[in-house]
């Protein structure tokens, strides 16, 4: 299904019962609001906090009991008070959520990461991310694993490289997989994960295209984004290629230990695709192994 809000859900988020909630995202930097079919997930270090559902005039409110602090796992949002209501409730909430793991796992560096790409204003990076696991069911079916379990970027973006920007350019779109760790994880078949996006990509390309284009507008119509004035009327011109040898593949290893199992290179260098896949390793842990002398 397409990632889409209906124009009611918008007006609403913008201006109407719902606005009290696109408030709190905007202001608090530890919220993302993902766009979803005509509905929203709000998350926190990377948990779902809540997804509100349009139905009708209302709206479901899905929140895990784990974290509910107070608030119904059900239910649902009327009016503007009711939404208000809810959002007072959110700070207890993001409090529940940050005592349900002890550590940092791999899908709050997902969200650190898309923090640090759209909603950082001093910060410039050549990659924006647009959504989170955005690819679709017939795209997933068509990227099984050989266990069954469904291959899916964790996250899409586009690279529009800072040097070379204008408006109304054409920009590839990105798929970013995220690997946190890595101690504990057979990184040696990654390769057979790559292909499996690329096939499934390749054959739902144009679908992805409209999805990830559609996110991106109206993210930047509800105010999502994070950076100067200029650069977001230059976002809103930008279209998204279509082709598949302009898809990037980005693998971003966070807070790889030293003693942790490497990617097979060489069966990454042998992917027909390869000149496409793009490798980064981030994180804030400090090890020798990876310190830089100076010179």
């Amino acid at each position: 299904m397409p990632r889409i809000l209906s124009p009611e859900f918008m007006a609403d988020l913008k201006s109407g019962m719902l606005l009290p909630l696109l408030k709190c995202v905007q202001k608090d930097r530890d919220l993302i609001l993902e766009i979803r079919d005509d509905a929203v997930n709000v998350y926190s270090k990377g948990q779902s906090l809540v997804r509100l559902a349009r139905r009708r005039s209302q709206y479901q409110v899905a929140v895990h009991p784990k974290f509910a602090s107070g608030v119904p796992h059900g239910g649902s949002l009327t009016t503007i008070a009711d939404t208000q209501a809810f959002v007072e409730r959110v700070p207890a909430m993001k409090q529940a959520i940050s005592q349900l793991r002890v550590g940092l796992n791999e899908i709050e560096c997902e969200q650190m990461l898309v923090r640090a790409s759209v909603h950082e204003p001093t910060l410039n990076p050549d990659y924006l991310v647009i959504d989170r696991q955005i690819v679709g069911p017939s795209v997933s079916k068509a990227s099984r694993g050989t266990a069954g379990k469904t291959d899916r970027p964790d996250l899409v973006g586009i690279y529009w490289p800072r040097g070379k920007r204008r408006r109304n350019q054409a920009v590839s779109l990105a798929l970013i997989e995220m690997k946190f760790g890595c101690r504990n994880q057979d990184l040696s078949r990654l390769h057979e994960q790559l292909g499996r996006y690329y096939d499934g990509v390749a054959a739902n390309l144009t679908a992805i295209v409209q999805d990830t284009q559609t996110v991106l507008r109206q993210k930047l119509a509800l105010g999502l984004f994070r950076k100067p004035r200029g650069v977001l009327e230059a976002l809103a011109t930008l279209t998204i290629s279509a082709h598949i040898q302009d898809v990037l593949f980005l693998i971003v290893l966070a807070e790889l230990n030293p003693g942790s199992k490497r990617p097979n290179w060489q069966a990454i260098n042998n992917l027909h695709f390869a000149k496409q896949v793009k490798l980064f390793r981030v994180g804030y842990a400090l090890w020798d192994e990876y310190r830089v002398s100076e010179g």
